[in-house]
């Protein structure tokens, strides 16, 4: 909308003008927790909302407390109040923003942030995620001040005007975003608990170092795995080097590390993808192209074994990669390597199936979370003023 006290995004029937309210005319401030030591902490009665959970959350989280004794000569948290965070590393971090919405008594604010009453009636969910929206959080860098570490004085927020709706606008915009941040939580809590799944069917569907078969086993398969160590089974594949990747291009360029898709290229693609899995030798990271596609440098390592899939290699190295070696090459690391497999196609097959759906699974909700956050992003620039 071409006004600037409206925004460009608005639900049905609402044409007012949004009012402009300076922070520190419609409520007050407090501070956090003072005169502590660290043996003050981590028992007691009483709890304290600590600096992550702010920093974290848009709205608190109510199971994310920590422990002090009861002190009434303290400030303590109500309902509705709001709270920032006043130091961080980076101008774009200072002064993050939460909304107590619990009725926990005995509660008290960490020492680095300092709370907010608002004096008005406000919706506490449009409250939460204006605070959030990136027209807020301009106003909050440009007042960060610092060279290594950067802060807020409180009394500069208080300076800063927001806006506001009538209530029953407040009130569509706060359940709107709240229903998109359950939306969002629901994908990631169902990515987390299949992540958990996939794990406990890694341990078991692969033996164990002192077993010949796995806890978890397909019908109509008996016979027993076979140890192998991995510096003997696995053979070195060369794979095409892209020379210059960009943002568009027919096949994907991989490098190592949790993001392994750099760019697209047009060069001539490595075709044979099906049998080989693709292993980070400083990152130990593995990857599993899917369609032709080139390497980013020479530090991946590309690995086929022969009578084995490429679908079974991979799950058997993600199954038996240790975890938190730092920094160690692949010779350290998979030289003398002992794994279980079966030369079984059929079993082979059957376990990476059930692996690879879950995978799918995984990555479906990822990418469902990451659309819901995008969508979010996007509008909590444009649904507020």
């Amino acid at each position: 909308m071409e006004k600037s006290n409206s925004p460009r995004i608005r639900f049905k029937g609402f044409t007012e003008p949004w009012e402009q309210c300076e922070l520190g005319k419609i409520g007050k401030t407090y501070t956090g927790l003072s005169g502590k030591t660290s043996a003050d902490f981590g028992h007691g009665e009483a709890k304290f909302v600590p600096y992550l959970n702010i920093f974290n959350n848009p709205i608190c989280d109510s199971s994310f407390l920590e422990s002090v004794e009861i002190d009434n000569s303290q400030n303590k948290v109500m309902k509705g109040d709001v709270f920032f965070t006043t130091s961080s590393e980076t101008p774009k971090e200072v002064g993050m923003s939460s909304i107590w919405l619990g009725n926990e008594e005995n509660l008290y604010l960490n020492s680095f942030c300092f709370g907010y009453r608002p004096s008005i009636k406000m919706d506490s969910y449009y409250i939460a995620y204006f605070l959030r929206s990136k027209t807020f959080r301009k106003k909050i860098e440009f007042l960060a001040q610092g060279i290594s570490r950067y802060n807020i004085s409180k009394n500069k927020v208080m300076e800063i005007h927001i806006s506001l709706p009538k209530f029953g606008e407040q009130k569509l915009i706060g359940e709107f975003f709240k229903n998109l941040d359950d939306n969002i939580t629901l994908h990631q809590r169902k990515c987390d608990r299949l992540k958990k799944v996939k794990q406990g069917l890694l341990e078991k569907m692969f033996p164990t170092e002192k077993e010949d078969t796995p806890k978890i086993r397909f019908k109509g398969f008996t016979e027993p795995w076979e140890q192998r160590k991995l510096d003997n089974i696995l053979l070195n594949q060369s794979i095409n080097i892209c020379s210059t990747p960009s943002d568009i291009g027919r096949y994907e360029v991989i490098q190592q590390g949790d993001v392994p898709v750099i760019g697209y290229t047009n060069e001539h693609p490595f075709e044979g993808y099906n049998d080989i899995v693709l292993f980070g030798d400083h990152t130990l990271s593995l990857y599993k192209p899917n369609s032709p596609f080139l390497a980013a440098t020479d530090g991946i390592k590309a690995f086929y074994s022969k009578g084995i899939s490429g679908m079974f290699l991979y799950y058997l190295l993600m199954k038996n990669l240790p975890k938190n070696e730092g920094y160690k090459r692949y010779s350290t690391i998979l030289k003398d390597k002992e794994v279980w497999l079966t030369y079984n196609q059929d079993e082979q097959k059957r376990i990476s199936e059930i692996l690879l759906s879950l995978d799918s699974l995984i990555t479906l909700h990822q990418r469902k979370c990451k659309k819901l956050k995008n969508i979010k992003s996007a509008l909590l620039e444009r649904m507020f003023v």
